[in-house]
């Protein structure tokens, strides 16, 4: 019973994150997922939704994420190219070649790992967004397309499904889970105190920021 509450939960505060991200994109003119992290999670959402198929409440979960990432593709193909990208001169190409290397990737990481539930690979991939959601602020030096909200509740998302992990018979025995889960957490809280602290330097009330 709390596994099943973990999970739901975990899946509403990733849905509530992605909803804040694109009430924020919209309201900013920009997007609020960083390229590289926007096509792992693709990638890994379309996998578990389609080629993998997940079962019971992970396939309501794993549909809802994906049709929310969906349209956050749409605001970084509407508002990307006016980001600031010096070394690529061609925004869409070099948002094709990055899915298509993304998904590559993770195809043949579940294949190799017989990661057919998606655990190593959805925390693999959750580390290199939480690492890249703050590279995002700090390059950009501003919260467009953030909020305090979206950290925490991509964080409390996180937090949701790593502890659901208890109840996974391998978790306890693996180094490299155990990693992933702590260092996912120790980055998302960074984020979050970056988020904090750069609002605040902009004379922005973070609390009151949605």
């Amino acid at each position: 019973m709390l596994f099943s509450l973990l999970n739901v939960g975990s899946g509403i505060f990733w849905a509530l994150a992605y909803v804040l991200i694109l009430r924020r994109g919209f309201l900013d003119r920009t997007y609020g997922v960083p390229l590289v992290a926007l096509c792992g999670n693709l990638s890994w959402e379309f996998i578990f939704a389609v080629v993998y198929p997940s079962m019971g409440i992970h396939a309501v979960i794993n549909g809802v994420w994906l049709l929310l990432d969906c349209v956050i593709v749409y605001q970084v193909l509407r508002y990307g190219p006016a980001e600031d990208h010096p070394l690529f001169g061609r925004f869409y190409l070099l948002f094709t070649v990055t899915l298509c290397t993304a998904f590559g990737l993770i195809l043949f990481l579940i294949d190799e790992l017989q990661d057919f539930s998606g655990i190593y690979t959805g925390l693999g991939n959750n580390l290199l967004m939480s690492v890249l959601f703050s590279e995002m602020l700090l390059r950009r030096g501003s919260v467009r397309g953030q909020s305090l909200y979206i950290a925490l509740s991509k964080m409390i998302g996180t937090v949701l499904a790593s502890l659901s992990l208890l109840w996974w018979p391998h978790f306890l025995e693996s180094a490299l889970l155990q990693y992933l889960a702590v260092t996912v957490f120790l980055f998302d809280l960074v984020y979050l105190m970056l988020v904090y602290h750069q609002a605040r330097s902009e004379g922005i009330e973070p609390w009151k920021r949605v």
